[in-house]
């Protein structure tokens, strides 16, 4: 597993380039006008999430045909989150999996709840028992 974040960025521009020449057809239904009535741009369309004092934008993947099999009770995981500036290593709770992917959700240092599907590479489940939650109460 890398961190470095060139092997990102070349995606990332491997798909702006795409998107460039898949241009809509002209015509009234899909002017520039037209298109921001019925679909407004979205203002940040990046999740960003705050790991040690940084921002990073989190890489979407998808399960695509594979079904996401739930993860009950969820485990504890340590995760590497792959991002185009860094991987941070975070601590969260893996809610589903697929025969490649995890799903794990985390909250991030200012407080908001984040989720995504990470390779399943990049997860490794906790093996310690969660914390009791008052004292004398079992796990």
């Amino acid at each position: 597993m890398t961190s470095d974040p060139s092997i990102w960025e070349t995606y990332l521009q491997t798909d702006a380039g795409r998107l460039r020449k898949s241009g809509a057809a002209a015509s009234a239904a899909s002017s520039p006008g037209r298109r921001a009535q019925t679909s407004p741009p979205v203002p940040n369309p990046w999740d960003v999430f705050t790991h040690q004092g940084k921002p990073y934008r989190v890489m979407r993947l998808q399960p695509g045909d594979y079904p996401g099999h739930p993860i009950r009770p969820h485990q504890a995981v340590t995760a590497l989150v792959h991002t185009p500036t860094g991987t941070p290593q975070i601590h969260g709770q893996a809610t589903a999996r697929t025969p490649h992917l995890v799903h794990v959700i985390w909250e991030d240092e200012k407080g908001e709840m984040y989720g995504a599907w990470l390779p399943h590479l990049s997860v490794a489940f906790d093996n310690l028992p969660p914390h009791p939650t008052t004292e004398g109460e079992q796990p």
